[in-house]
């Protein structure tokens, strides 16, 4: 199991590379208030002073800090090293162990967590633990060194000069100004002295002026005073170029880092402070308020004041946590300026526990020592809990990347010259079988197509039958088409002759100026079916192609003017077989109604609507001689009157004209079906 958590700290190295983090990886984030002492709490773990101090917003970009005990453990340093530990499952790794002793100490620590009850002072690690101990022999000159992430290969066994190299890197990023950045600073500490962990020091977190605002104004305060107090109050607190909101960038910044679900959280809290206002406190109450993953750390109980304690806080009952609190006891300023190591601070932290009087029963919830194991222990056993988790989705990336890699098609260090021709023409043929399939329906859904959206052929057919039928059918053959102009057609017909009939001559020369109105629908048409052609074109490309870029755009370029080259003939065809249309009227169709049956049938219409006006009630049975009133030959010749003299009817027979032959004329069909019914 102690390998867990440097094959995880090499997955960090991999996300921290590729600039993101697919996978929530098990870690510890260190979250504490500005002067809370958090950064002297990392220092003790790691028994060096490499942090950066100074007054104001020190750490100003996130530190992931990676130790690694190389007392007598060897480090993954390959991939294939990472995914043989991977393959194993948590089972098989706690039972590597076929030292009964050993898996006595296993079912220990897993029966009830009773290295995580607060109540219970935690079993003594085993001798043959020698990682678990932080006591170990003398670290000989170049045992212990650092290295960066960003300077790979470069090893530091100077912690100055690892401090150094902080404060260079925080200001490459960030500036000298005090800025801050959420890109991370991954260190690595190689040590006999230190645990296998990893911690993630974050900025301290300052109270934003927002929530002083907002208390005035609720309180009937927020006057323009006021508000030009808070922004002299925002310009002082702001340092250099620093941004006004930086409090809430920080916030933002924590939060981000300790909503990791498989995150725990290190809480750091002066002791010497109301628990209730602890900052850190509440910042992970706000991402895990039932305190399962928190971890409370109580700094300078040395300077509380006389007659007071943290008994209550380290027995858990102030404000209970899961894992509980533990009180340790940093190097001061007085301390840190007379360069006292930090080994020395350690021993007098151990003096003081174990001679007050509060702490002296409470050794199991006290030192640094103790917190180090207790972090150990329980970042392993998290790892633990969370690798099937993480083993499942590693193991699917790259399932989806070693098939996107196999789309990739053959590499290209094995193609010979002898077969670059059969390649060439296999990634043809997968585009021309996927460009048809496309058309067809065949294919399956292209990238970057939704679910609820048309795609190839079937768009073509929408583009068919509803844009462009729905154009035909809001075209109206009456319109542009008046009165007026089927009078002057008529006249222009006959010259100086009065007119007897209506010349087929006029008829001609109106139905070829509407019918000319259908070819823009048709080249509309046609720029919609080129423009999903292209699209299609674009996605349909074979995976492969991603390897040959210039091929691909040849290939784009290629279709592109096969494409272009086809639209002017297609628009020629369409004007042509309006063409066609223009130059023949052919009055034999079965649509068409002739002149005599249109006047026959307005004749008989208007007749029936004029009965209809004259006589309310309806018309008297025949006798029985068979006679009849005869109202229908009156009826006609009034009807045959109205309609040669509708010219002088006014506006009525004017409308009865137009509404009546030409429709008749463009629309019989659908009267004489009518009439039939």
């Amino acid at each position: 199991m102690e390998q867990l958590i440097p094959i995880v700290n090499k997955l960090q190295d991999v996300f921290g590379a590729i600039g993101q983090s697919p996978i929530d990886l098990p870690q510890i984030v260190t979250i504490g208030s500005q002067s809370s002492g958090k950064s002297s709490v990392l220092e003790n773990v790691v028994g060096k002073g490499f942090l950066p101090r100074g007054t104001g917003i020190v750490t100003r970009r996130p530190l992931v800090l990676q130790l690694y005990n190389t007392s007598n453990h060897s480090i993954p340093t390959s991939p294939n090293a990472i995914s043989s530990s991977l393959r194993s499952s948590p089972t098989d790794t706690n039972r590597a162990a076929t030292n009964p002793a050993a898996d006595s100490d296993s079912s220990d620590e897993n029966n009830n967590e009773n290295s995580n009850d607060v109540n219970t002072p935690p079993p003594k690690p085993a001798s043959s633990r020698k990682s678990t101990e932080i006591a170990s022999p003398p670290v000989l000159p170049g045992d212990e060194w650092g290295e960066f992430l960003h300077l790979p290969g470069e090893k530091f066994y100077s912690f100055d000069e690892i401090r150094d190299e902080i404060v260079r890197e925080t200001d490459r990023s960030t500036g000298r100004n005090k800025g801050i950045s959420n890109k991370s600073i991954n260190l690595k500490i190689y040590s006999p002295r230190v645990l296998n962990l990893t911690l993630v020091d974050l900025p301290g977190i300052t109270k934003p002026l927002s929530g002083h605002r907002q208390y005035k104004a609720n309180q009937g305060f927020a006057s323009a005073h006021w508000r030009s107090t808070i922004a002299k109050f925002t310009s002082i607190l702001s340092v250099g170029d620093q941004p006004a909101d930086i409090e809430d960038q920080i916030r933002e910044m924590c939060l981000h880092y300790i909503s990791n679900p498989n995150a725990i959280i290190l809480a750091v809290t002066a002791g010497n402070t109301d628990l209730a206002n602890s900052d850190a406190l509440k910042m992970a109450r706000s991402v895990d308020p039932e305190g399962n993953r928190t971890i409370g750390v109580l700094t300078k109980l040395d300077l509380m004041d006389p007659g007071t304690d943290a008994s209550d806080m380290l027995n858990n009952r102030i404000i209970p946590l899961r894992r509980g609190y533990v009180g340790v006891i940093n190097r001061g300023q007085r301390d840190i300026s007379q360069r006292k190591s930090i080994k020395e601070g350690l021993r007098k932290e151990m003096e003081f526990f174990k001679s007050h009087p509060a702490y002296r029963s409470l050794q199991h919830r006290c030192g640094t020592t103790t917190l180090a194991k207790m972090l150990n222990s329980i970042l392993m056993h998290h790892i633990r809990d969370c690798l099937p988790e993480i083993k499942n989705r590693i193991t699917g990336m790259m399932a989806d990347i070693q098939q996107e890699l196999d789309a990739l098609g053959t590499p290209t260090g094995d193609i010979s010259r002898a077969t670059l021709g059969g390649s060439l023409l296999g990634l043809l043929s997968k585009f021309a079988a996927s460009f048809g399939n496309a058309v067809d329906g065949k294919g399956s859904s292209a990238d970057g197509v939704e679910m609820n959206e048309l795609y190839g052929g079937a768009r073509i057919s929408y583009i068919f039958n509803e844009i462009f039928g729905r154009s035909l059918m809001m075209i109206d053959p009456f319109d542009g088409l008046t009165d007026e102009d089927i009078r002057t057609a008529i006249c222009n017909a006959n010259g100086p002759r009065p007119s007897l009939f209506v010349p087929e001559i006029s008829f001609d020369l109106l139905v070829r100026r509407q019918i000319s109105r259908l070819e823009q629908p048709g080249l509309q048409c046609i720029d919609l079916v080129y423009d999903e052609l292209q699209r299609m074109s674009s996605q349909c490309e074979p995976t492969e192609l991603q390897r040959f870029p210039d091929l691909r755009d040849r290939m784009c370029d290629t279709v592109s003017n096969l494409l272009r080259r086809c639209v002017s003939p297609t628009q020629m065809m369409i004007s042509n077989l309006i063409k066609v249309e223009l130059a023949y009227i052919n009055t034999s169709h079965p649509d068409f109604i002739g002149g005599s049956r249109a006047v026959a049938q307005l004749m008989e219409r208007m007749s029936r609507e004029e009965g209809v006006e004259s006589s309310p009630n309806p018309p008297t049975a025949p006798n029985k001689s068979g006679d009849s009133d005869g109202p229908s030959t009156p009826q006609a010749d009034h009807s045959e009157g109205d309609f040669a003299d509708g010219h002088h009817r006014g506006g009525g027979g004017e409308r009865d004209e137009k509404g009546g032959l030409m429709s008749f004329i463009f629309g019989g069909k659908k009267e004489n079906r009518r009439r039939s019914r």
